[in-house]
């Protein structure tokens, strides 16, 4: 069993590729993007990542991490947007001549898309459907098969108590390690360090779905970002009356 990894994609100032004609593009000081463009035409990208660019002609590294042909990725999407539903999500895979091989696109903040052979370079955009503006947090993304990030794993139906694991972020990605997966502990989910950046209701009711049911939750954080992001879990935990605990590696 290998260690689980999940890459967080920021919309970061000096890699950016926004749509600027008309817009408005203030980065926010928790690292969040507020975007504003009341005429912006649909179907035009707001912004737009890559996982493969010229150091000397960009001046920056790739935004997306490199992903494996054939294989089947996963996305939870961060971002909030007025008019809601008025943003897609898209995926264009090129080969190495720059012929397009395939294209998915999203018209909701969860999917999955598979890697079509002989990918050289792929490319994610935010896309304008009648959106006048919205904010952006982050995006997930992470291999299909870690169900970790997805669903409670290891279940004990005994058990009354869920242990989240937040690993550290270091760059964009965030590694869950094989021990903590090994079944040692039961009911364990994997929480990404970004939801510090998430608004404080979003971030409410993401732990009261997941903590439904049980009557204590421990956290699992690994380095200063993870001890941090569960002190701040706790205590919206504690409106509910679950018990909490800090467990140490």
């Amino acid at each position: 069993m290998a260690d689980s990894v999940l890459y967080l994609i920021r919309w970061d100032s000096f890699s950016a590729n926004p749509y600027l004609y008309g817009s408005s593009v203030q980065y926010l000081s928790n690292g969040n993007v507020r975007f504003m463009n009341e005429m912006m035409p649909s179907g035009y990208p707001i912004n737009e990542w890559t996982s493969y660019t010229n150091f000397q002609r960009d001046r920056h590294e790739p935004q997306l991490p490199l992903l494996k042909e054939c294989c089947t990725y996963s996305f939870h999407a961060y971002f909030s947007e007025n008019p809601s539903d008025t943003v897609f999500l898209r995926f264009d895979f090129y080969d190495q001549q720059g012929n397009r091989l395939k294209y998915y696109i999203f018209d909701e903040k969860r999917g999955s898309f598979a890697v079509p052979f002989q990918t050289f370079r792929y490319t994610m955009q935010l896309v304008q459907g009648g959106s006048e503006n919205l904010i952006f947090y982050y995006i997930e993304l992470f291999a299909e098969e870690e169900r970790i990030f997805q669903e409670i794993e290891n279940q004990e139906e005994d058990s009354d108590v869920l242990n989240i694991i937040i690993p550290e972020l270091r760059g964009r990605m965030a590694c869950v390690s094989e021990k903590r997966k090994s079944g040692k502990i039961s009911n364990v989910f994997a929480i990404s360090p970004g939801i510090r950046m998430l608004p404080l209701k979003t971030r409410a009711q993401i732990m009261e779905k997941l903590t439904s049911g049980y009557e204590e939750v421990c956290f699992w954080g690994k380095g200063k970002q993870g001890r941090n992001t569960a002190e701040m879990l706790s205590e919206q935990i504690q409106a509910d009356d679950i018990k909490w605990k800090y467990c140490d590696e």
